[in-house]
């Protein structure tokens, strides 16, 4: 990857640092990579193939998040190729959705990321 700079009004910094903690993402670098992939068209991305959404989450705090995960999950029933839970133990759990199109699982990984309860989504082409 390459690295690059660029300059942020305070007031932006300040919104990607609490959407970084809020959306689950691991560094600032991820969350920008993210939307300029979303902006520009994927980075090659194509339409049509199946993407694995994986999604950690915690129901010791939130009890009902893992519900609220299957209801997002089928709210894309046309496009949705499988779904997947794994309980982890100590209230943790792991749920993988594939979902067939860019815009779906993007659309849900967003949805996804809004959650309480949910630590960490990822979206993979495959």
């Amino acid at each position: 990857m390459v690295v690059i700079s660029i300059n942020l009004p305070e007031e932006l910094v300040a919104k990607l640092n609490t959407a970084v903690v809020e959306l689950g993402y691991r560094s600032r670098s991820e969350l920008v990579r993210e939307a300029l992939e979303e902006k520009l068209g994927g980075g090659g991305r194509e339409e049509g193939i199946a993407y694995a959404i994986l999604v950690a989450s915690s129901h010791k705090e939130y009890p009902r998040v893992d519900q609220k995960i299957v209801a997002a999950a089928y709210s894309v029933a046309e496009d949705l190729r499988g779904l997947f839970h794994a309980t982890l133990g100590e209230g943790r759990c792991l749920t993988l959705i594939i979902v067939e199109g860019k815009e779906r699982a993007s659309g849900l990984a967003r949805t996804l990321r809004g959650l309480r309860g949910v630590q960490k989504v990822v979206v993979l082409p495959v």
